[in-house]
């Protein structure tokens, strides 16, 4: 089947993508909220004594005048160096709050037009910088729910795959090499590093919802490149014609065989919502798509094993849904034109 899925039917593209704020997690705010209330009792204990101490020191100071110096002097103490205000790094973008580092976008729209002058691709440069936006909010989004149901990164696991890294490469410099050779310094190497890795982390959560079995139909179908194709093959069959043996006229090789495919599977959506409509031996009135008019007959439906493909492809509509539901409630500011 390949890419294409079975027969003529393009499968969704079998592709998982994860090595692309929320406001502060509610348990966060609690947590904050308690340390506050502790810190404001010991602040105020602290105050307190400091006063106590005060008054006790005086207390002690004995009634005896002090002789009265020749002269007075008095110290001035000195201005205390203010306190260098940090420059607030350029951002690209915040989502709910979390920053998107300008320089991290620069460096992976870079990297990206890079990869694609590579290839002889010739992408936009606004469908570029498009891409990498959303690549670095979806990755964002994932690594912060990652972090709300504590699956991120500790930093000795991160550390760990590091140095994995460096054992892949074979010395640290080879690793810096290669962060060189791509645009990355070690410091934003890492924090794409951690992104990363929690991100993957919330992604193989959300898709190992998906079952390794689920109903699916095996099917076959006749595929008539003219509306008068179809036409008269639905005649035959309302007449009693075989359907196997007429769609061997159309596909002598497969004999139109699609093979089991769940729901969600296949690119025609209205194809595939016909089908599961009916039961084993029924089959569908004409349907129109893009490559041609269907007639589709259902053999079996029942609870069966998905393929390694058909399971890649029920993930991945897994993780859109999740993105499109958690894009749709986060507040996401673009900063760069």
């Amino acid at each position: 089947m390949g890419r294409f899925g079975p027969a003529g039917y393009p499968t969704r593209r079998p592709y998982i993508w994860g090595a692309f704020v929320f406001a502060a997690p509610q348990h966060t705010r609690k947590s904050a909220r308690a340390k506050y209330d502790i810190i404001n009792p010991m602040m105020r204990k602290f105050l307190f004594t400091l006063t106590a101490l005060a008054l006790l020191l005086a207390a002690c100071t004995p009634t005896t005048p002090a002789p009265t110096p020749t002269a007075a002097f008095t110290a001035t103490p000195s201005p205390l160096p203010p306190t260098p205000t940090p420059t607030p790094m350029p951002l690209a973008a915040r989502v709910d709050g979390a920053p998107i580092l300008l320089e991290d976008y620069t460096a992976e729209l870079t990297r990206l037009q890079a990869a694609e002058a590579e290839q002889g691709l010739t992408s936009s440069p606004e469908a570029q910088r498009q891409q990498v936006l959303d690549a670095l909010i979806n990755e964002t989004l994932l690594a912060q729910s990652a972090a709300q149901a504590g699956l991120a990164l500790s930093d000795a696991a991160l550390q760990q795959a590091y140095d994995g890294l460096i054992a892949d490469l074979g010395s640290p410099a080879a690793l810096t090499d290669w962060q060189a050779r791509n645009g990355y310094t070690d410091e934003s190497f890492r924090r794409a590093l951690r992104r990363s890795l929690d991100a993957a982390a919330q992604r193989d959560a959300i898709i190992a919802t998906v079952p390794e079995q689920t109903e699916q139909i095996l099917a076959r179908q006749i595929l008539a490149r003219t509306p008068e194709g179809a036409a008269q093959a639905l005649s035959q069959l309302n007449g009693g014609a075989d359907f196997e043996a007429l769609a061997l006229t159309f596909d002598p090789t497969t004999g139109g065989m699609l093979g089991w495919f769940p729901q969600g599977y296949l690119l025609q959506p209205t194809v595939e919502d016909a089908v599961f409509m009916l039961q084993p031996g029924q089959y569908t009135d004409v349907i129109q798509t893009e490559i041609g008019y269907h007639i589709v007959l259902v053999i079996q439906r029942e609870l069966h094993p998905l393929s390694p493909e058909a399971r890649l492809v029920l993930q991945q509509n897994q993780l859109n849904r999740w993105m499109t539901s958690r894009r749709s409630t986060a507040a996401v500011e673009i900063l760069v034109p």
